[in-house]
């Protein structure tokens, strides 16, 4: 034993402790090997410190000084100092790799990015971006990962001890990693769609070392997506935390990032040494003995939150039952089948016109459609005698409802939400409400008088679904279907377990079970998180009625609809069969089309091919579309043959569908807009291609990004700078290259549009003399209010130049106020114009504004006249009208190809520019409208209000925080003749398919 003072630093993370011991001259002189908590923290630091103790002697410890996610809890409680991680990890650094610049620091829920520059006293924080509430792409995520391929492996379940079985399956997982040498594309950003991507690919007979490969690719490039962007990575770059000691990261990090990464000396412990480093330098910090941390124990900060336990009170629970299946005696009776071809889970249900179940079967789809299709198929003729069943219609539905019409032979096909709706009001009418998790997915429907009023689904996280509750229950040895119930139920005391996100779940539960927690109280607190989750996330501010139908697989677990009861306060109705309520509601949508065709004349025949199909061969393949040599999307087909039938699906264009559908085709007013638009410019622009202009003519070219204010103003400036004597210059169309490239180039969250300005003005940054970008401040309105643009729309052009390092000399923006009028902006443009050193004449720019204006003014006389002819020859017939900023509703990449969708489904969806507005006063009820989109938003909704034809379609982005404020005005407005509209909400992770189903559910 030393007499010799020391220090000691800890770092307390969500998954271990890592401990360094300093000497009175802060120097490093013992690092404390890397220790898993598992949910353990004061008794594993307690023993640490009396391990510290034994060997220094407890009166030499001068001060402890902590940080980690579970540090700053334990040094408020024994008054000693904390230091918050990225200060501590930027201080350790400095003294482990002083040269380094950059630093990835992945920890077990936590990655962060530091950017840094030396000074005098070490390093200074220049920048830095911490993961948000989500830990894909964590060390967590790695390990739950590598547990689930080898969670059957003897070798690793015989190790008792946790830490060391953990890291043994980490080492072999590692080691199948490294024989790669071609990794799979795996989706990295949730741990859910992750576990379904790597089935998908075992499938498909993809090696497992290829999957494990591109699953540390994946991780990687979450990684520089979501917290590089566009920041610079300055080398050295430092790879630091637990993460770090994997060598298949260390090298999918340095491909990805395109340079080398430095793992230095005590790696994992960088933090636990700078938050000591800066209590010695600072003189803070206190002694901590091993027992005040044990007697933190009794402390109610360290107590574990507890619940009441579950009980089900307001509605009887009812069991989903068996089929009723086929009537006594010989007699054939007619059936409609219904297909649901889900994410996790394939729904066979085959019923008769007076609503008997005669078949039901629920399958898991395991990431191939047609081998669960026939598998459900064969099942049926094995179960009962098919003979005596004729089936006059076949309904399908789900993500996967396209395979079963193309292998089955399907006579409606119909989106989930209306299939839910179909067959839940058909069991209860009075239903309301329908709260739906899947496998992957979760819903929230609100019911009117029977129909659809309102959908909303789970976006890129799938905490909290039916496949993350199923995987749990097999991770502890719990049977899903019937033990999870029953011990949840009898749980005294549920913990409250965090609601975020898998991963943190998973840990929150693992850390109590180590702790002795009883399992039932952590199952029971699991299914009260999922509530909490599905409420929070799902659900948010949308009505919630009072007769609440529970449908999917986890409906079935009476400790699921028990946390419901509670937490939402109301009666929760279990309705037999609710596990194949989509199939049903199927069957019966079918049964509704058939009638209908019938009742009007038309000889009917189904399409079914038969039970013999069991036997049919199929095809499936997958290839990029290359069909339009102008369309840089890249879009991966899924191909699907069957006998002489093809099907092809995955475009985002709906190009391919649409040949399949045969339906007759309504206009796509999105394109009519676009080719009345770009007619009005014709001649005076021209795109930018892959190599710089020069104009022919010695002038000067003009880059205009085509983006945010260009779909509203585009055709003003264009007429504007040619008038002025200008070459102009505009970006292609929004593809998949330009969004990857803006959201890249952001430094800051927001919304889709803007993240795609970024994408369009770096395409033009070097292709043109200089790029046109004005400071949008105000539009013109033709009432009293305000008419701001949107802050982020404000700001744009300085974002821009921050974002993409553009000289204030190449660009011109000028601050424009169309309500202010012609003066206002000749000053502005005059003031830029001297700036940048060119000519500028006042009568010039009078004319081309004014010769820019008449042309504008024209294009909007003709959209009117369209409009008017289009509601002229509407007829009886209902359309949508499309209302949403034209940033959001005019670019096809944005808006997810939604005109061309309402065309291919034969419906008339009109953009609200076609609406003469004029003489729709909203002041006087609306004073203080800030923004000018709106006071035309509101325009428009009182228009609908006006034509019973009419219906709404609000599009959105998601963050928009005007939106924010008029949904809730436009909510007001269409409630006054309780006409129901639809809210779409995208971004970038959106996806056409689901976009369709909503489409289809509401009209």
């Amino acid at each position: 034993m030393t007499s010799k003072k020391i220090s000691i630093g800890f770092d307390i993370g969500s998954v271990s402790i890592n401990t360094v011991v300093c000497d009175a001259s802060a120097r490093l002189i013992e690092e404390w090997p890397y220790h898993r908590h598992f949910g353990r923290t004061l008794e594993l630091c307690a023993r640490i410190l009396s391990q510290i103790e034994d060997k220094y002697g407890r009166d030499n410890i001068e001060r402890v000084a902590f940080t980690g996610t579970h540090g700053k809890a334990i040094a408020a409680e024994l008054n000693t100092c904390f230091e918050i991680e990225t200060t501590a990890q930027t201080r350790g650094l400095h003294a482990l790799l002083p040269e380094a610049r950059s630093v990835v620091s992945i920890g077990g829920h936590d990655s962060a990015l530091l950017i840094l520059s030396p000074s005098d006293k070490g390093f200074i924080l220049d920048d830095f971006k911490l993961n948000e509430a989500c830990a894909a792409g964590t060390g967590s995520f790695i390990d739950q990962q590598a547990e689930r391929v080898f969670s059957d492996v003897e070798e690793f379940n015989s190790i008792s001890d946790p830490q060391k079985r953990m890291e043994s399956i980490l080492m072999r997982f590692m080691e199948e990693g490294r024989k790669s040498d071609c990794p799979a594309s795996v989706a990295c950003r949730c741990t859910v769609f992750t576990k379904s991507d790597m089935i998908h690919l075992q499938n498909k007979g993809i090696p497992i070392r290829h999957i494990i490969s591109g699953l540390h690719e994946g991780v990687a490039k979450n990684f520089k997506s979501t917290l590089v962007n566009n920041r610079k990575l300055l080398e050295p770059v430092a790879f630091i935390g637990g993460y770090a000691s994997n060598l298949l990261a260390r090298k999918a990090f340095e491909r990805v990032l395109g340079c080398k990464v430095t793992v230095p000396d005590h790696y994992t412990s960088v933090g636990a040494l700078g938050a000591i480093l800066n209590a010695i330098s600072n003189n803070q910090g206190s002694r901590v003995t091993s027992d005040q941390i044990l007697q933190l124990k009794a402390s109610e900060a360290f107590a574990a939150i507890r619940t009441a336990p579950l009980s089900i009170d307001l509605h009887p629970f009812a069991e989903c039952g068996k089929a009723d299946g086929l009537p006594s005696g010989k007699d054939v009776i007619d059936v409609y089948m219904g297909y649901d071809i889900g994410s996790t889970t394939t729904k066979l249900v085959l019923i008769t016109p007076e609503s008997l179940v005669v078949y039901k079967c629920y399958i898991p789809t395991e990431g191939q459609p047609v081998i669960a299709i026939k598998k459900a198929l064969r099942n049926c003729v094995e179960t009962i005698d098919v003979k005596r069943v004729n089936v006059i219609g076949v309904g399908t539905t789900g993500s996967g409802r396209e395979v079963a019409n193309l292998f089955v032979g399907a006579d409606d096909v119909v989106n989930e939400v209306t299939a839910h709706a179909r067959g839940t009001t058909h069991f209860e009418p009075t239903i309301d409400t329908i709260f739906e998790l899947g496998g992957q997915d979760a819903k929230y429907t609100a019911l009117g008088n029977g129909y659809v009023v309102d959908f909303r689904m789970n976006k890129v996280c799938a905490a909290g679904t039916g496949s993350f509750l199923e995987e749990t229950a097999n991770k502890l040895g719990i049977d899903i279907a019937g033990e999870y119930e029953t011990m949840a139920m009898r749980a005294k005391a549920p913990y409250r377990l965090t609601e975020r996100c898998t991963v943190y779940m998973e840990s929150d539960l693992m850390s109590y079970l180590q702790m002795g927690g009883a399992v039932e109280d952590l199952l029971a607190g699991l299914s009260q998180a999922v509530v909490h989750n599905y409420l929070n996330r799902v659900v948010q501010d949308g009505r919630i009625g009072n007769r609440i139908s529970f449908q999917g697989g986890p409906s079935l677990n009476k400790s699921v609809v028990a946390a419901f009861e509670k937490i939402v306060g109301k009666p929760i109705i279990t309705l037999p069969h609710r596990e194949v309520m989509g199939g049903i509601g199927a069957a019966l949508h079918a049964m509704d089309e058939i009638k209908e065709r019938v009742a009007a004349g038309e000889t009917f025949k189904t399409r079914f091919r038969g039970w013999q199909v069991v036997e049919q061969a199929f095809v499936h393949e997958e290839e990029v579309c290359n069909r339009n040599v102008n369309c840089h999307n890249q879009c991966k087909l899924q191909i699907y043959k069957v006998g002489n039938d093809e099907a092809i699906y995955g475009g985002d264009c709906g190009m391919y569908e649409s040949r399949q559908q045969g339906k007759k085709r309504a206009p796509d007013f999105n394109r009519v807009r676009q080719e009345l638009y770009f007619r009005h410019m014709k001649g005076l622009y021209r795109v930018a291609g892959e190599e710089p202009f020069k104009s022919q003519s010695g002038k000067i070219v003009i880059g205009m990004p085509r983006s945010l204010g260009f779909h509203q103003l585009g055709l003003f400036w264009t007429h504007l700078l040619t008038k002025l004597g200008y070459e102009v210059v505009i970006s292609p169309e929004t593809s998949s290259e330009i969004v990857d490239r803006g959201i890249s180039a952001m430094t800051c969250e927001a919304c889709f549009p803007v993240k795609i300005s970024h994408g369009h003005a770096a395409t033009l940054k070097d292709k043109c003399d200089l790029l046109f970008m004005p400071m949008l401040i105000e539009m013109e309105s033709h009432q009293g209010n305000n008419a701001f643009y949107c802050p982020y729309v404000e700001a744009n052009t300085y974002m821009l130049m921050a974002a993409l390092g553009l000289d204030a000399k190449k660009v011109i923006k000028p601050a424009i106020y169309f309500k202010k009028g012609k003066l206002d902006m000749q000053l502005s443009f005059a003031k830029e114009f001297r700036r940048l050193g060119l000519k500028f004449n006042d009568a010039e720019f009078s004319k081309a504004y004014d010769e820019a204006t008449a042309v504008t003014n024209k294009f909007d006389s003709e959209i009117k006249r369209v409009g008017s002819e289009i509601l002229k020859n509407l007829g009886d017939r209902r359309a949508i009208i499309v209302i949403g900023r034209p940033y959001s509703a005019y670019d096809s990449r944005t808006n997810l190809n939604l005109f061309a969708t309402f065309s291919r489904l034969g419906i008339h969806a009109i953009p609200q520019e076609f609406l003469d507005l004029s003489g729709i006063d909203v002041e006087s009820e609306y004073p203080n409208m800030y923004w000018g989109f709106g006071n035309r938003i509101l325009q428009a909704a009182k228009y609908i209000n006006r034509d019973q034809r009419l219906f709404g379609l609000y599009l959105t982005s998601f963050s928009c925080g005007p939106d924010s404020f008029v949904l809730h005005f436009f909510n007001h407005e269409m409630n006054r003749t309780r006409r129901p509209y639809l809210e779409l909400e995208l971004d970038e992770h959106s996806a056409g398919a689901g976009v369709e189903t909503r489409l289809l559910a509401f009209i």
